[in-house]
């Protein structure tokens, strides 16, 4: 054998070891694949992402669409006769609860090699092993005819001053009540803490790649000048990195009329939370949401019997356009940020109220810099969803708008508490994306490209490309490529190799 094959031989041995060696989070849901007995490929694309008919399943409450007895090979146990429903109210109305533990497991590990710019150093990390990063326990299933849940509880590990820590947190939890009324999709009901339907069209929980869409939850609208960085939270609860949120706590109303028009709305806690509270203040944000598909498989599903869809599931040609807009208070929470000699004020955000605000700003104590308040802010946008056989093409656009208002916290940028009006106002900043997925050839091998950006009014563009391959070993096994580029400056990139396994 000549040096070059053999040379060739051993990048694939040595690609197979790394992509064999490493992992990525799983959001499938293999309790129901036990539940119908079928094949993750059923719902998903290569999971988590889902097909047009796991999206279908997904919005009637983890149920098949025109779902008979014949397809649930292990069916809920009955609480109760149904001829206790007759009898209702005078007896109690039956319930159910699944036959196993509705519980499924979803495994990360990372090996990453990354070069990224911070304060204008460049800080390198090559080939760092997370074994793993984090392990979730996935619940989901159905309870009765019109109940339904689904929630996650991660095991995550992180480094902090140089000590490995391990951390459990719930992480969203909610319960649906599907088809109330007279067993119409058109109104539903969701309760607890849960990704928004607000954002499902670029879905941050079931996306092909191992980078999130950071133009879209990432964007940090906190500063003196309004955004100007992309990073920090974008969940509820979760600091003021807000943009869109990835995870809120509330009440959320949505339904599908006609099959093919799609509709949501929402009622959640804003920014916190507070000291004591788990909502910062009184106030509460609010979302919408409507859109509308042509061709294809309806939204809910209800023309499965006479679609005539391709043999090979995640073939589809529809089109689907949206609008959704979000608005919120932050009145009376507060984040320091740094002052003019470059210190924080704060080694963490203050979340109080006015009168605990008032107090500090009579404190006495070694203050340096400024503390602002968004005191609200809205988000107008559009998103589509283009099907074209083997091609995926989506993206989605938002207008932000935040009133800042800053207040001073120490003698040297004047009055403790005072207003400073000339470094606050109403900012904007504008958010898209715009991403192709594609099953290149074999249904095993999937693609991803995607281009995304933020536009600042007072400081430099956020511009990245994101590149990603994945292979399915199996249906519930896949290894994932990924590579992502800072347009801005390339010093900052990462390359992850990853393995992902659900079970």
């Amino acid at each position: 054998m000549s040096k070059t094959k053999c040379l060739g031989w051993r990048v694939v041995l040595v690609a197979g070891v790394l992509l064999a060696v490493s992992a990525q989070a799983a959001r499938a849901v293999p309790a129901f694949a036990r539940k119908y007995q079928t094949s993750c490929q059923t719902c998903h694309v290569a999971y988590p992402k889902l097909n047009t008919f796991g999206q279908a399943f997904r919005v009637l409450g983890y149920r098949m669409p025109g779902e008979t007895e014949a397809q649930v090979k292990r069916p809920d146990v009955a609480l109760g006769a149904p001829a206790y429903k007759r009898a209702w109210p005078k007896a109690v109305w039956p319930g159910a609860i699944p036959s196993s533990v509705p519980i499924s497991i979803a495994s990360e590990f990372l090996v990453q090699n990354s070069s990224r710019l911070e304060d204008g150093e460049i800080e390198k990390v090559k080939n760092e092993f997370l074994f793993p990063s984090e392990v979730a326990l996935i619940l989901a299933g159905t309870a009765g005819e019109n109940i339904s849940y689904f929630g996650e509880i991660g095991f995550s590990r992180a480094v902090e001053g140089g000590v490995i820590e391990n951390e459990v947190e719930v992480e969203h939890f909610d319960v649906r009540l599907v088809r109330p009324i007279r067993g119409s999709i058109a109104f539903n009901v969701k309760i607890g803490a849960f990704q928004p339907e607000l954002v499902s069209t670029f879905d941050h929980a079931r996306r092909l790649t191992v980078a999130n869409y950071d133009s879209m939850f990432s964007v940090n609208p906190i500063g003196l000048e309004g955004a100007e960085s992309v990073g920090g939270s974008g969940d509820h609860g979760g600091g003021a990195g807000l943009s869109l949120p990835t995870i809120a706590t509330g009440f959320e109303f949505y339904g599908v009329i006609r099959g093919r028009l799609f509709w949501t709305a929402g009622l959640v806690n804003g920014l916190g939370p507070g000291e004591e509270t788990f909502d910062g203040n009184s106030g509460k944000d609010v979302y919408g949401r409507l859109s509308y598909k042509w061709g294809g498989l309806a939204v809910d599903g209800s023309n499965s019997e006479s679609y005539a869809g391709s043999s090979k599931n995640w073939r589809e040609r529809s089109f689907s356009v949206g609008a959704f807009g979000y608005s919120g208070d932050g009145s009376d929470l507060l984040v320091p940020i740094a002052g003019e000699d470059g210190q924080e004020a704060h080694a963490k955000q203050l979340r109080s109220n006015a009168s605990a605000r008032q107090r500090l700003f009579q404190t006495d104590g070694e203050l340096e810099g400024s503390f602002i308040e968004d005191r609200d802010f809205t988000r107008i946008g559009v998103d589509f969803n283009w099907y074209f056989d083997d091609l995926n093409l989506f993206g989605a656009y938002f207008r932000a708008e935040d009133d800042l208002r800053v207040f001073a916290a120490s003698p040297g940028l004047g009055r403790r508490g005072q207003l400073l009006p000339d470094s606050g106002g109403t900012f904007n900043f504008d958010s898209w994306f715009l991403e192709a997925d594609a099953v290149l050839r074999f249904p095993w091998l999937h693609g991803a490209l995607r281009y995304e950006a933020v536009g600042f009014d007072n400081a430099d563009d956020w511009e990245r490309v994101v590149c990603s391959v994945t292979g399915l070993i199996r249906a519930n096994v896949k290894t994932t490529v990924e590579y992502n580029l800072d347009l801005n400056n390339s010093d900052n990139h990462s390359y992850w190799l990853n393995f992902g396994i659900a079970f």
